[in-house]
């Protein structure tokens, strides 16, 4: 293996590892930025019923943040 792709090897993972952390990123921002509002509003976390949903609904925005990012790499359409 040259050192070109040794390179080019490392570069891959970390642009991998920099997306993870990203995904992350944005998540424990999202979860803060909830548990803020809700404190906020003195709702309880572990029982309100809006939790879940804002939950869901950050995880379907995760996924397809994530989904878009591979595709732009990968030269594809979105």
């Amino acid at each position: 293996m040259s050192n070109l792709e040794k390179i080019q090897k490392g570069m891959r993972v970390f642009q991998i590892l920099s997306k993870i952390v990203l995904v992350f990123a944005i998540v424990g921002v999202a979860l803060t930025s909830i548990a803020a509002v809700l404190v906020a509003a003195d709702i309880s976390l572990l029982f309100g019923s809006v939790t879940p949903g804002i939950c869901l609904l950050l995880l379907a925005m995760v996924i397809r943040y994530g989904a878009e990012l591979e595709q732009k790499t990968k030269g594809g359409k979105i």
